[in-house]
């Protein structure tokens, strides 16, 4: 259990780091197995003594979008947590939207829980525009259209977004520009940063992205390369870094 429910509120964790654990990817254990571990945290989840949980970090566990989907219901039903690390898993497109799903909820769905006081999101080198297994080299943009929904329409506070390392190319940034831009028109919160390093994204396309980010009267801060570079807008020239 992540806390004792007879110790007063201090005794509740505040931090649970499970980095390098292997929780999906143990040889040893069968698919039922692995698959009843991932559950026994999401139940942990979504037990009101982890309320006080605000960070949660899985980096490197082998987690693909099977373990993902495990994990969702006790993600969006825990109301404390404000960081999520699943960097360096492989969830890949199907995984990215199956976890926006945890922290987005569209005015056309059904009520449903939905965690509402996300402030990071670290997905660095979770293959976010691979498609499902079986399907070759082909991309597919639903998951980071996924997460542009995340960004553009989760209600209140500022959010960091970390999807540094995912080859997003010139495909990736402009789906996510786009579909920031079909929300544009309903901004509810200030984005504050966003790590693109690593991602071979062309300068058009990251202007593009710029400019839509700066439609949200936000600073913006972009970490390109390990570079964090402050944006100001010129209305003749557009998104200038400083």
């Amino acid at each position: 259990a992540l806390s004792s429910p007879n110790r007063a509120d201090s005794g509740s964790m505040e931090e649970l780091m499970l980095d390098h654990c292997d929780l999906a990817g143990r040889t040893d254990l069968s698919q039922r197995e692995v698959t009843a571990g991932l559950m026994a945290l999401s139940k942990e989840l979504m037990s009101c003594s982890t309320d006080r949980l605000a960070t949660l970090s899985l980096t490197s566990n082998n987690i693909g979008a099977e373990g993902v989907q495990v994990l969702v219901e006790g993600l969006a039903r825990n109301q404390g947590l404000t960081a999520l690390y699943l960097s360096q898993n492989p969830i890949g497109s199907l995984g990215a939207e199956a976890l926006a799903a945890a922290f987005y909820q569209s005015s056309d769905d059904s009520p449903r829980p939905c965690n509402t006081r996300l402030r990071e999101l670290h997905l660095d080198g979770c293959s976010l525009l691979a498609a499902s297994p079986g399907a070759g080299s082909s991309t597919d943009v639903a998951g980071i259209r996924a997460l542009g929904r995340v960004v553009g329409q989760r209600p209140g506070g500022d959010l960091v977004l970390n999807v540094a390392d995912n080859a997003l190319g010139k495909v990736g940034c402009y789906k996510l520009g786009a579909e920031l831009k079909a929300l544009v028109s309903k901004p509810r919160n200030a984005f504050t940063r966003i790590d693109l390093s690593t991602n071979g994204v062309p300068q058009k396309e990251l202007n593009l992205l710029l400019v839509v980010l700066q439609s949200y009267q936000a600073s913006v801060e972009v970490v390109l390369d390990g570079r964090v570079q402050q944006l100001s807008m010129n209305q003749e020239e557009g998104p200038l870094a400083s």
